[in-house]
């Protein structure tokens, strides 16, 4: 267990160490239920991915970056420490559920950053064809 702990944390600082921001675009987005473990993140503006990858849900979002359909639309934070990050790793089990890798995201003022996003090759139900999911799930419930 304590073994299991450390390798975590240990990849926790390794990410936060090459790249300290995060693209989020599911349910760590503002107003969505995860979001409380951004708590201490600076949002730093929203944005999209400047590469194209297929988002599917089954409740949750899925991002395939093997499949490319659209820009994901979400948030951009600065991850200010080791906790922080390792807390977001633990909720999307990284790296045997979702795992992070760093893309490019084009922030809403134009200005392209580095950040990491969690991956899931998973393929839902339902596909999210402009790639956001919050829009996505307004409607769905809109509708339903």
């Amino acid at each position: 267990m304590k073994e299991a702990l450390e390798q975590h944390l240990g990849e926790a600082r390794v990410g936060l160490h090459k790249c300290n921001k995060v693209f989020v675009y599911g349910t760590l987005r503002q107003g969505e239920g995860n979001h409380r473990l951004l708590s201490n993140s600076k949002l730093v503006n929203k944005g999209k991915t400047v590469n194209k990858y297929c988002m599917t849900t089954n409740g949750c979002p899925f991002v395939n970056k093997y499949i490319q359909q659209s820009n994901i639309i979400g948030e951009v934070y600065e991850v200010p420490n080791v906790a922080e990050m390792y807390n977001l790793d633990m909720l999307e089990s990284h790296p045997n559920w979702y795992y992070r890798e760093v893309i490019q995201v084009r922030l809403d003022d134009g200005k392209i950053v580095d950040a990491w996003i969690y991956f899931n090759d998973d393929i839902g139900q339902d596909v999210v064809n402009d790639g956001d999911y919050v829009e996505f799930e307004n409607d769905f419930y809109y509708f339903k």
